[in-house]
C-alpha cells in the first residue's frame, strides 16, 4: 500500500512537473545590446547626456507586429513625436526619417501627444492637446504607413494637413488623452473646462470621405460633434476610452470636495449617455482616494476593468488599485480582495500606481506601473504585473531599472503574447532630460521541463 501511495505521489509530481510555469523576464531577443538587454532607448533629435526632453505616453502595435510609440519632443517648443520599432527593437527606417517623426501643430507652440492607435485601413491616428495664446485644444494627427501625414484628413481652419485642432463650445482649456477607432471614424476623449470645472469630453471625427478630419455631427446628441459630462462636483478627466459592444466607455477621475476617485460614463454607439450604466449612465467609486483612473479594458463577459492609482493615507506614495465593474456599472463582488470585494489594492512598492493594461489571450490582467526611487519623485522603474482575470496576483511582476530612472505610462501585447512597456528613461535625476523608453517581455510560461528536484525522484522511483 504505501509502495501505491509512493507511486501515484510520483506520478503526479511527474505529471506537474511536466507543466512548469517559468517566471516572466525581460525579452532579450528585443534589441539584445540594450542597457539592459531586451530595453530601447531612443533619444529624439538628441544624443545623451543632454539634450531636449521626449516621452512616451501612448503605444500600438500594428497588424505586422511593428511597434508605434507616440508622445512628445520637448525644444524651444513642443510637437507631437511617433517612432516605429522593428520586432527585434531597432528603429524602423522605413517610417519618417530614420525611424522617428515630429509634427508641428500650425500657430501652435505646444504639443503633446498623449495616444494612438491604428486605424481599420492600418494608418496610425495620434491625439493629444495642443496650446497658443492661452488656449489649449484638442489635438489629432493622422498619419500613412511610412509615417508622412495624411493629407486627406483635416487641415481645415488653419491646420496642417494631416492635422486637427478642436475647441469644446467656448473653453479655452480642452485636452484630450485617449483614442479609439470605432468603425471608419476616431473618438477622443479628455476634459473641458466649463465654468471652473473640468467635465469630460468625448469628441468624434469622420474618418473617411472629403470630410475625414472634421467633427461628425451625429455624435453627442446636440449636432456639435462632441459631448460633455460633469462626472462629479469638483471636476472629471478621461484617461481610457473602451468600447463595449457598440458602447462607449469612458474611464478617469472624478473628484468631491476632498478626493478624488473613479469616475466612469458610458454612451450609446453615438455619444449620448447610456443610463441603463450606473445612475443615468455615471458611476464613481468611493472609499479610497488617489489620482484616479488611467486605463480600462473590457473582458470578454463584458465586465470593466480599471486601474489606476489610490494613497493610503499613511505614506506619500501612490499604490496601484484595480476594479471591476458588471456590465450594468456596478462593482463586481467576485473581483479582487474579499475583504474588498470588487478592488484590488496594492501594498507593495513594486505595485505603484497603475498607468495602464491590457488583457492576454486568456483574459489575465497586465499592467504597468512604476515604483519611485524618493518619496515624491515619479521617475523609479518600470514594472509589469500579472493578475488573474478575478484580479488577484498571478506571480507575473518584473522591475526594470532604465538610466538613472523611467517610468511607464502605456502598454501592449503582440500577437504572439510578448508584452511592451513604453514611457521614459532619463539619463541623469536632473528630471530636465528625457528619452524614448521601451522593454519587452516574455510572459510565464507553462513548458515541459523537468525540474531538478523531479529528475531525482524519477531517477530514485523510476
Amino acid at each position: 500500500m504505501k509502495i501505491r501511495s509512493m507511486n501515484f505521489f510520483v506520478t503526479m509530481l511527474l505529471t506537474c512537473a511536466l507543466f512548469e510555469n517559468i517566471n516572466a523576464s525581460l525579452d532579450t531577443t528585443f534589441n539584445p545590446s540594450g542597457t539592459p538587454p531586451g530595453t530601447v532607448i531612443t533619444p529624439i533629435l538628441a544624443q545623451p547626456p543632454t539634450g531636449p526632453a521626449s516621452e512616451i505616453y501612448g503605444v500600438a502595435i500594428q497588424n505586422d507586429q511593428k511597434i508605434v510609440a507616440a508622445g512628445a519632443l520637448e525644444t524651444n517648443s513642443v510637437k507631437f513625436a511617433l517612432a516605429r520599432y522593428n520586432t527585434d527593437g531597432s528603429l524602423d527606417t522605413l517610417f519618417g526619417t530614420d525611424g522617428i517623426v515630429t509634427t508641428p501643430f500650425t500657430n501652435r507652440i505646444v504639443a503633446r501627444a498623449q495616444a494612438v492607435s491604428i486605424d481599420n485601413s492600418g494608418k496610425i491616428v495620434a491625439a493629444g492637446f495642443a496650446f497658443h495664446a492661452g488656449t489649449y485644444y484638442i489635438a489629432v494627427a493622422r498619419y500613412k504607413i511610412d509615417g508622412s501625414l495624411d493629407a486627406t484628413f483635416g487641415g481645415n481652419n488653419g491646420d496642417l494637413a494631416g492635422t486637427v485642432t478642436t475647441l469644446i463650445g467656448s473653453s479655452t482649456t480642452n485636452f484630450a488623452y485617449a483614442l479609439i477607432i470605432q468603425g471608419d471614424n476616431i473618438i477622443v476623449g479628455g476634459f473641458t473646462n466649463i465654468a471652473g470645472t473640468n467635465n469630460f469630453a468625448l469628441a468624434r471625427y469622420l474618418g473617411t470621405g472629403q470630410s475625414a478630419g472634421t467633427l461628425d455631427t451625429s455624435f453627442g446628441g446636440s449636432s456639435t460633434g462632441w459631448v460633455t459630462t460633469p462626472v462629479d462636483s469638483n471636476g472629471s478627466i478621461v484617461r481610457s476610452l473602451v468600447l463595449q459592444g457598440n458602447k462607449i466607455v469612458a474611464v478617469g477621475s472624478a473628484a468631491d470636495s476632498s478626493n478624488t476617485y473613479f469616475g466612469l460614463a458610458r454612451y450609446t454607439a453615438d455619444g449620448v449617455l447610456d443610463d441603463s450604466f450606473g445612475d443615468n449612465g455615471i458611476v464613481t467609486t468611493s472609499g479610497f482616494s488617489g489620482t484616479g483612473a488611467h486605463g480600462a479594458a473590457v473582458q470578454s463577459n463584458g465586465g470593466i476593468v480599471v486601474v489606476g492609482d489610490y494613497n493610503n493615507q499613511i505614506s506619500t506614495f501612490d499604490f496601484g488599485v484595480l476594479a471591476r465593474y458588471t456590465p450594468d456599472g456596478t462593482l463586481d463582488p467576485t473581483f479582487g480582495n474579499p475583504a474588498t470585494p470588487g478592488i484590488y489594492f496594492a501594498t507593495s512598492l513594486d505595485d505603484m500606481g497603475y498607468k495602464a493594461l491590457v488583457l492576454d489571450a486568456q483574459q489575465n490582467i497586465i499592467t504597468a506601473g512604476n515604483t519611485a526611487i524618493t518619496a515624491g519623485n515619479y521617475v523609479g522603474n518600470f514594472v509589469v504585473t500579472g493578475f488573474t482575470p478575478n484580479g488577484t496576483p498571478n506571480g507575473f511582476n518584473v522591475v526594470t531599472s532604465l538610466e538613472q530612472g523611467s517610468a511607464a505610462y502605456a502598454l501592449a501585447i503582440q500577437a504572439n503574447g510578448k508584452i511592451v512597456l513604453a514611457g521614459l528613461a532619463q539619463p541623469n535625476q536632473n528630471n530636465i532630460v528625457h528619452y524614448f523608453a521601451l522593454a519587452r517581455y516574455v510572459p510565464p510560461i507553462i513548458t515541459g521541463r523537468l525540474s531538478a528536484l523531479t529528475i531525482a525522484i524519477q531517477n530514485k522511483y523510476g
